[in-house]
């Protein structure tokens, strides 16, 4: 007797947030879907020269993504197509290179199958406005529960707060921020 395996088709909008090369042709594509939260798909023959999609699922593009999910098998999503979303086209949203790291983050400190519609409502805010950075690290720590305004620095205690260590995911004051590299701290001073 066979195992039966479950499957249903989602349609969602989603922001890419990365993707990575599983093999000559798969890809791995983490987005933050405005239904599901992040989900990381398989994308099956994207990095073939004739895949559609490929040009649609670069990171920080918004796009309309049908993808199904199959129970019981360890890949769990798999990516059937997309659009570009024309509610945010990706010559404004790939334009915005500086929102990188804040990106980054997300795919780094968010959970699969976790959805926080306000953290999707972030998102289409601050691709479709410009903002300061350290006002998108504020807001965006605020959301994932690191609040800036009520830490002090973990070394000298001191307090407002000019930085947040993403890999130690501490707080620290501007003096104390200086010994690490600028690609590990988000800037958060006001």
């Amino acid at each position: 007797m066979r195992d039966t395996v479950l499957m249903s088709e989602i349609y969602s909008r989603a922001l890419v947030l990365s993707t990575r090369d599983i093999n000559d042709k798969d890809v791995l594509v983490s987005m933050y879907t405005q239904t599901h939260g992040k989900v990381i798909a398989r994308a099956k023959s994207m990095r073939k020269i004739t895949s559609k999609c490929a040009q649609h699922f670069q990171p920080l593009s918004f796009v309309k993504a049908r993808f199904i999910s199959r129970a019981g098998l360890s890949e769990g999503f798999v990516l059937l197509d997309g659009v570009a979303d024309q509610e945010l086209p990706p010559h404004k949203t790939r334009t915005r290179a500086d929102l990188s790291p804040f990106i980054s983050f997300i795919d780094a400190h968010t959970f699969p199958l976790q959805q926080d519609f306000k953290l999707w409502l972030f998102l289409n805010k601050i691709f479709s406005a410009y903002y300061r950075q350290r006002d998108v690290a504020r807001l965006l720590l605020s959301l994932l529960g690191f609040d800036p305004e009520q830490a002090s620095c973990v070394v000298c205690k001191q307090s407002p707060v000019s930085a947040f260590h993403t890999i130690q995911e501490e707080f620290f004051c501007r003096s104390c921020a200086l010994k690490f590299r600028p690609n590990e701290i988000l800037l958060v001073e006001k």
